[in-house]
């Protein structure tokens, strides 16, 4: 298990000249987590991590159903 740390995040609609990006940060500025799950290298494989994501809350959901699992 691992935390991401973060200020914002992205989320895009459309394509092409038609894309719109939406960002989205905590009301009050302040950093967050993401919730992600880390791997050790390997002999065939480099260090990774990967962020886990969960339901939309009410604020992303109109742009999309998934979002990343925040952490205060």
């Amino acid at each position: 298990r691992c935390l991401v740390p973060a200020s914002e995040f992205f989320f895009s609609t459309g394509s092409g000249m038609r894309r719109v990006e939406w960002k989205f940060t905590l009301a009050n500025g302040d950093l967050f987590y993401f919730a992600g799950i880390w791997r050790t290298a390997s002999e065939d494989w480099p260090e990774a991590y990967a962020v886990l994501t969960t339901e939309a809350n009410p604020e992303v959901a109109p742009y999309n159903d998934r979002q990343m699992a925040v952490i205060r």
